[in-house]
């Protein structure tokens, strides 16, 4: 028994260093000294010597092979001797390495020692060991080969499974080797090295290859099955095999059969069938137990089920598997059939067969695909076309053939095979198209009575066009837009004498004919917002699936309305043009609150008009009815009305009514206060969404009408008696709102005419009781000479109420002086 192993370093550089040194300084005697002590080496009867390994490949220069040298040393009677490691002479030839001491091992007369070759050493080695006045000779090669010579290895052993036929005799496999280079090519004079695990058995080695090839055998123990692991190693490559063995003691097989329970198995790996071979020797007798069978699935069916075990033994004269389908089924077959085929070998070496088969089978229907899209179609063109679907199982396969499938569509007027059936997984509907246009929606479907729930395909859209436009209507998604670049879609929806709309493709030009502005950016504008220069009034869309035409319509900063006209370019006799947007304003961005204003008295009260003008960020008036709150700062002095809107009723002041109508962005207000508040000062806010105008403070105003100023002289005569002389007069005004009321905080101007001066301040504000004061002068050279009357004059005093020119009042003095 000889095995093969490749050495690439066995031992270091050191050890080999020593060895060389060890083996050549010695007197090249590679012998262990012999005890000539008295042993039991005279019973001495047979000497066996063994090498691990038995034959050795190294790959690297200059490196030393360890190789492990076994003796089994027995008597007559074949039992092992004991004692005698210090008796045996061994001698290596040629004297090249170096000996350890032999050693006993735990095995009676087994002996085991380590050989060392010297480094580099490769060629023939001759063990020659005495013992007891026996000798026996056995050698072994050492053989240099680089590694990656060898890059591929295959093997073959014959016969395998190997059946043991005696409990007496051993049998004999024969392993095929084949050693190639990295291209393939077979390689010569390549050394393998065959070995086997465990232990059981002989490997015979065989020569170095020629032309890539060479042959070992394998020779089981007499009667042992033991199962085997093969290696074959050359080079840098290995390559294992497992080689069954067992025993086939029994009688000769004379005929089998193979039943499956059941025939018939679905695919997808989860069915499965018991499969019972029945063997009957020679005599038809059930054939004696532990008759080994196999069986295996043969054939040229795409796919073939899982067989376990592969190989059984009889019981009764039966051996039992179990088959287990395939996970898939070739989709141009849908149905496959596997060949099974059993067999067993008799002690006679002959082999007896026999064959059954078992048939795959799609499941059932678990998806469904309409795996083409449908191509559009022209109404009322009476074409048609195929809608095919693919019907698979749970594992993807395809359905069996005859398969019903079912088709649904949504269009009244077309119409699609109600049901049809499959081949090789496929079903095919006719769809034939009718007057009506529109996308039709198809699904296939599958009932399923047993489960009340039904299998349901993919749905697809088949497009069914008309075949020319007759009218046009137009319309917007939202008719109702802000500026400041708001969007809406403009829709043009071509339709053809039916009312059926058209298809996709037909082109539309969409055109702005009149709105607020036609220049940029004021004006709407397609497909942008409109910039300084930049403004597009017509475009072109083309109809989509539905016949619709579609194109965004941007509002520019002009309120107002825009008129639109959509034409079909294919007809340009199918057009409508009408206003169908509003361009609104935006949401209040300022409000500006005027004065007070007409004032006029309600009973005992006076009520004057406030207004705001609310404006958008373009400075275009907000919508009517925008709301404005109106609220007065202090509350305490003057009320006014909470709530208004833009564009509402106005107070007329000469009607005295709220019945004028307003306009944008115009909201009007009241403003309530007694006459003793007026001149005060309020402060109103006006606010509009989130805008709000704090900036009015407000005077309260005076009721003109009828207001005066009551102006008296005290004294109202002044005599002077010289024309140096000085004289005063006091002047006293009060102020007298239109229905009586005094009134505090006015401003009086005085001053003095014809005549005289304002002595100190000429302005004054009325006290709580109206009254506002000033002093007038005269001196005598101020009153003119009129000869030959005695000198005079009527002098006045005018008091003006500030800011209203028309309320005033006057006094006159009468002034003389001493003539000349």
């Amino acid at each position: 028994m000889k095995t093969f192993v490749k050495i690439t370093a066995v031992v270091p550089f050191i050890l080999a260093a020593l060895l060389l040194a060890m083996t050549f300084n010695t007197a090249c005697d590679n012998r262990n000294p012999v005890n000539t002590a008295k042993t039991g080496s005279s019973k001495v009867s047979n000497i066996n010597i063994s090498f691990n390994p038995e034959q050795v490949i190294v790959n690297q220069p200059n490196v030393s092979a360890e190789i492990m040298v076994s003796i089994q040393i027995t008597d007559s009677r074949g039992k092992g001797i004991d004692s005698l490691e210090k008796s045996i002479d061994l001698r290596v030839i040629p004297n090249a390495g170096i000996v350890s001491a032999i050693e006993t091992t735990s095995t009676i007369g087994l002996y085991q020692t380590t050989y060392w070759s010297a480094p580099g050493y490769t060629g023939e080695l001759q063990f020659v060991l005495t013992v007891g006045g026996k000798s026996v000779t056995d050698t072994i090669n050492i053989i240099y080969q680089p590694v990656g010579v060898a890059s591929e290895i295959s093997m073959n052993i014959t016969p395998s499974p190997l059946v043991v036929h005696s409990p007496f005799k051993s049998d004999t496999a024969t392993i095929d080797i084949w050693v190639r280079d990295e291209n393939g090519a077979g390689l010569d004079s390549v050394a393998v090295v065959v070995s086997r695990t465990p232990n059981y058995g002989t490997v015979v080695q065989g020569n170095p290859t020629i032309s890539g090839y060479t042959q070992a055998l394998y020779i089981t123990d007499p009667g042992q099955p033991n199962t085997v692991v093969i290696r074959a190693t050359a080079g840098g490559a290995t390559i294992t095999n497992t080689l069954v063995v067992f025993t086939q003691f029994g009688g000769e097989i004379g005929q089998m059969s193979v039943v499956l329970a059941k025939p018939s198995l679905v695919a997808g790996g989860n069915d499965s069938t018991s499969v019972v071979v029945s063997v009957l020797d020679t005599t038809n007798s059930p054939i004696s137990d532990n008759t080994t069978i196999f069986l295996s699935t043969v054939g040229s069916t795409p796919h073939h089920g899982l067989v376990t075990p592969n190989s059984a033994p009889t019981n009764g004269g039966m051996a039992e598997f179990w088959l287990k389908s395939p996970a898939t089924l070739d989709s141009s077959l849908v149905v496959e059939v596997d060949t099974l085929k059993a067999w067993g070998i008799s002690i006679s070496g002959e082999t007896t067969y026999a064959t059954s088969y078992a048939t795959y089978i799609p499941g059932s229907p678990a998806s469904m695909t309409i795996f083409i899209e449908p191509v559009p179609m022209i109404a009322g063109s009476g074409t048609a076309q195929v809608i095919p679907v693919r019907v698979l199982d749970s594992n993807g396969n395809s359905v069996i053939n005859g398969t019903q499938v079912q088709f649904r569509k949504q269009l009244p007027l077309s119409s699609i095979t109600s049901l049809t059936i499959t081949n090789h997984g496929i079903a095919n509907g006719i769809y034939t198209v009718g007057t009506g246009a529109g996308t039709d929606f198809i699904k296939a479907f599958i009932p399923k009575p047993s489960s009340n729930d039904t299998l349901w395909s993919n749905t697809v859209p088949l497009v069914v066009r008309s075949s020319q436009a007759s009218n046009i209507t137009l319309s917007a998604s939202n008719p109702t837009i802000q500026i400041g670049g708001i969007a809406t879609q403009i829709i043009a929806t071509l339709r053809d004498e039916n009312g059926n709309a058209l298809s996709d493709g037909y082109p539309v030009r969409f055109q702005i004919t009149a709105s607020p502005s036609l220049q940029g950016p004021y004006g709407p504008s397609f497909l942008h917002v409109p910039t300084a220069d930049t403004i597009t009034l017509t475009v072109v869309d083309s109809t989509d699936v539905n016949g619709q035409a579609a194109v965004a319509l941007f509002s520019g900063t002009v309120a107002g309305t825009v008129k639109i006209k959509v034409t079909a370019m294919n007809n340009i006799n199918v057009f409508k043009e009408k206003t169908v947007v509003v361009i609104t304003s935006g949401p209040p961005a300022r409000v500006m609150i005027s004065p007070i204003s007409n004032v006029t008295p309600v009973g005992e009260v006076l009520v004057g008009g406030v207004t705001a003008m609310v404006i958008d960020s373009f400075t275009n008036p907000v919508e009517y009815n925008t709301a404005v709150h109106f609220q007065v700062i202090p509350d305490s002095v003057a009320m006014v009305t909470g709530d208004a809107y833009t564009g509402g009723i106005v107070f007329d002041p000469d009607s005295g009514t709220v019945e004028t109508i307003g306009v944008p962005g115009l909201a009007f207000g009241q403003i309530t206060y007694t006459c003793n508040r007026t001149f005060d000062t309020v402060r109103v806010l006006a606010q509009s969404g989130a805008m709000v105008d704090t900036s009015q403070a407000l005077i309260l105003k005076i009721y003109e009408t009828g207001a005066r100023c009551a102006v008296t002289a005290n004294p109202a005569s002044l005599f002077l008696p010289s024309t140096t002389a000085w004289d005063t007069s006091d002047i006293s005004c009060q102020l007298l709102d239109g229905i009586g009321c005094a009134i505090a905080n006015g401003i009086i101007i005085f001053s003095a005419l014809e005549a005289g001066e304002i002595a100190g301040q000429s302005i004054d504000t009325t006290n709580r009781d109206g009254w506002a004061f000033a002093k007038f002068r005269i001196r005598g050279d101020m009153i003119p000479q009129v000869p030959p009357n005695t000198p005079e004059v009527a002098a006045k005093v005018q008091a003006v109420l500030q800011g209203y020119p028309n309320i005033k009042g006057e006094a006159t003095i009468t002034c003389r002086r001493a003539g000349l």
